[in-house]
């Protein structure tokens, strides 16, 4: 799936801010849910999309957004994955 990033505002249709339950209503998916014991932070993770969402004790809004293979990440209408690292922007 292509996600197009939006510099601290979205990462395809997920946006900072979100609800878990705004977030899983924008993907469309379940994914697994992991909760810290020590800061009581929650975590999504679906390896079928390719990505992590993060979100903050106490309110619980989603305040990081990870991306991995399967995910193709876009940025400036270009893919991030298939680049050298040393490729300019």
């Amino acid at each position: 799936m292509n996600f197009l990033i939006k510099p601290y505002e979205s990462v395809g249709p997920v946006q900072l801010g979100m609800t878990p339950k705004q977030v899983r209503r924008a993907l469309k998916c379940s994914p697994s849910t992991f909760v810290n014991p020590d800061s009581f932070e929650i975590s999504d993770h679906s390896g079928v999309l390719g990505l992590n969402i993060g979100y903050r004790a106490p309110n619980h809004l989603c305040d990081r957004i990870l991306l991995f293979r399967p995910a193709s990440p876009i940025f400036q209408n270009r893919s991030l994955l298939k680049r050298l690292s040393m490729e300019k922007l």
